[in-house]
């Protein structure tokens, strides 16, 4: 896999994630991850898998209407993604940092871990 390319991508899904785009987010998310995906760090009570993966985002979209992610850094090596992003409109206003880390297999994400605490 091309790392400019993986990267370019995970920038798409957050402009689609921050204009509320759920079409293209459902159809970015059924294109590129995994049937047997695994979200290790489920936000809310929800399934850890791809399905659950659409659900958490239209969640915060109700909970926080000002939801925004700003992707910073990102590194893609070994087939695995990590990136540091920032949080917005959530929590009182505070912005919230984020690392996450995104596995691939056969060119589909199959694993994601993210933590996040307030910068």
């Amino acid at each position: 896999m091309n790392s400019d390319t993986v990267k370019a991508n995970e920038k798409q899904f957050f402009d689609y994630v921050n204009k509320r785009d759920t079409e293209a987010m459902d159809n970015w998310i059924d294109k590129f991850v995994a049937d047997d995906f695994v979200n290790h760090n489920p936000t809310f009570d929800i399934p850890n898998n791809r399905e659950g993966l659409k659900e958490m985002f239209r969640i915060m979209f109700k909970i926080f209407p000002e939801f925004n992610i700003s992707i910073k850094e990102l590194v893609f090596e070994n087939e695995i993604l990590c990136f540091r992003h920032i949080i917005r409109g959530v929590k009182d206003n505070e912005d919230i940092n984020g690392i996450a880390m995104i596995k691939f297999e056969n060119g589909k994400i199959t694993d994601r871990w993210a933590t996040t605490e307030p910068i």
